[in-house]
């Protein structure tokens, strides 16, 4: 099935190798089963999350060889430079008052891509310590409602640009 989803996306050897590599990761991992479900949760999730990753990568890459090429620049931490745009991306008006509040500034000023890593670890926070609403009764308390209704402003508020859709590539 991950073969033709692969194929369904385009006639490129980028899009087959994603296809076989996913059907090929989803067999082993049924195969594997047991062992895997011993591994630490945030074992697991880093595990998915990193497959994932590098399969997005082949599935962007032009071809095969640039996929590669991309591969061992990553894992021979050939160029640590971040991207100046996409350093940007975290730097939300909201974060203002949060470094005021904990009194972050010189730390911000001195760390390139503090916010950044504060968003990175925010949503390894999120995702690691805290049970999901599917495993758990959700209970609608005044709290929860209020947080849930400000991410959900903020989340609007925050929407400051178009983003270009995948699809519109092929």
């Amino acid at each position: 099935m991950f073969l033709l989803s692969g194929i369904w996306h385009g006639a490129n050897w980028t899009f087959i190798l994603w296809g076989v590599l996913h059907g090929v990761l989803c067999i082993l991992e049924r195969l594997f089963e047991k062992t895997v479900a011993k591994a630490h949760v945030a074992a697991q999730w880093i595990g998915t999350f990193l497959t994932v990753n590098v399969l997005w990568l082949l599935f962007r890459a032009e071809n095969i060889t640039q996929w590669k090429n991309m591969m061992l620049k990553i894992v021979s931490f050939e160029n640590l430079s971040l991207n100046g745009e996409l350093l940007n991306t975290f730097l939300v008006p909201e974060r203002e008052l949060f470094f005021y509040l904990l009194h972050l500034h010189d730390v911000n000023a001195a760390v390139r891509g503090f916010s950044m890593i504060l968003f990175v670890l925010a949503a390894f926070l999120i995702c690691l310590c805290f049970e999901n609403n599917y495993r758990r009764t959700i209970r609608h308390t005044i709290p929860t409602i209020l947080l849930a209704s400000c991410a959900f402003v903020w989340a609007v508020i925050s929407l400051g640009s178009e983003s270009v859709f995948l699809y519109f590539n092929f």
